[in-house]
């Protein structure tokens, strides 16, 4: 798979997902741009979403997030790997 669509299929697994779930999913995206020495306040300016947005699980700033992380390469199948 490869990694468009990974976030293609958790952005469809969004909608299932619990608040706690999003969360989750949001913190190990944020943990694996974090190691590659990106704060997580550069990386929602840079996806221009609100970080307080999607922290608190709103889903269409998850979409933004996600749509930003698939254009670095491998960072959502590191994501998915420490899941």
């Amino acid at each position: 798979m490869d990694d468009a669509q990974l976030a293609a299929k958790l952005a469809e697994d969004t909608a299932a997902m619990t608040n706690e779930d999003r969360a989750a999913l949001v913190e190990a995206i944020f943990d694996a741009f974090r190691d590659r020495g990106e704060s997580s306040e550069d990386v929602a300016e840079a996806a221009s979403i609100s970080l307080e947005l999607v922290v608190a699980g709103d889903r269409q700033a998850l979409q933004g997030l996600l749509t930003y992380a698939q254009a670095s390469p491998g960072l959502l199948k590191r994501v998915m790997a420490h899941a």
